[in-house]
């Protein structure tokens, strides 16, 4: 299984394929409780994230603000790692840290 390093690498990839896949799965009531979790972290990186990069932007970004992007990617990183090996992907998608598809919602080794 990858390391926690590989997903904290793609962070901001592995955030929009939860997204891709949320939206996929057309925002069901019945998701399960782990995929909603990660959906909220997802946001919450994503949110905080944004807003670190406008602070930034206009030379205002705090330390506290860096921060809390960091904590937040590393929370999602690892809530993403600890429901991919729940699940037992593939070891071909394990290389990728992919466990969804971007267009169909598939594992990331059923691509092809």
């Amino acid at each position: 299984m990858p390391p926690l390093e590989k997903y904290l690498e793609r962070a901001d990839e592995l955030v929009q394929e939860v997204y891709n896949a949320y939206g996929a799965m057309g925002n069901d009531a019945s998701l399960t409780p782990e995929f909603s979790a990660l959906v909220d972290k997802a946001h919450e990186y994503r949110t905080l994230s944004r807003v670190a990069d406008n602070h930034r932007e206009h030379n205002v970004l705090t330390e506290q603000k860096a921060a809390d992007v960091q904590a937040a990617r590393q929370t999602f990183a690892e809530a993403y790692k600890s429901l991919w090996e729940k699940y037992e992907m593939p070891s071909s998608a394990e290389l990728r840290c992919r466990p969804f598809s971007q267009s169909s919602g598939q594992t990331a080794d059923s691509e092809g």
